[in-house]
């Protein structure tokens, strides 16, 4: 996995201008072209691997509260979550650009909106599909990191930091209820 997969819009440019700039081009004109050239919004679409507004309500159902935590920019996300039918579905909200935001794999923005939503760190779970992601969900102390195989990750390089792995997001709703919440009981 590289940048585009893990790293903020911030840092994708950055490492772009840089690039650039090994080839003799000025920082000044890298970074024109790199602002040019690497769109604050993203025209395509993301396909769902699942129903989505379904996936949420179950969440919903089971009493858990939702939220993303993104490298992608609030425009692009926000215009996503429009397309994919789920803007009214989270209870929180994180974006590369937020202000303030420490990028992932640092546990900052996983405690912040455990804060946010009221949830203690030790019963939020992390769910994705890159080692930022997942390496998040565990510095942060967070009851389990859970790695989704239909991302860019594989069981191979997401093994690290994963407690447990799903084929499909859709998935969710069975673990927490069968494994999750049962291992809480029991521990």
């Amino acid at each position: 996995m590289g940048a585009l997969a893990e790293k903020t819009l911030t840092g994708i440019r950055a490492d772009v201008s840089a690039t650039l700039q090994t080839f003799g081009i000025s920082a000044a004109d890298a970074d024109r072209i790199v602002e040019r050239g690497v769109p604050e919004a993203a025209n395509g679409v993301t396909a769902p691997v699942c129903d989505l507004p379904k996936l949420f309500r179950e969440l919903r159902a089971l009493g858990c509260k939702t939220a993303l935590c993104t490298a992608d920019s609030r425009a692009a996300t926000e215009a996503q979550m429009r397309v994919l039918g789920i803007s009214n579905m989270l209870d929180d909200v994180v974006c590369g650009n937020d202000v303030g935001i420490i990028p992932k794999p640092s546990p900052h923005c996983a405690i912040q909106i455990c804060k946010r939503v009221g949830v203690p760190l030790n019963q939020a779970i992390m769910v994705g599909d890159t080692v930022a992601d997942l390496k998040m969900g565990r510095v942060a102390g967070l009851r389990a990191s859970v790695g989704v195989l239909t991302g860019v990750g594989t069981r191979e390089s997401l093994k690290e930091y994963t407690d447990y792995f799903l084929d499909n997001v859709s998935e969710l709703p069975w673990l927490i209820a069968t494994k999750i919440n049962e291992n809480t009981k029991r521990g």
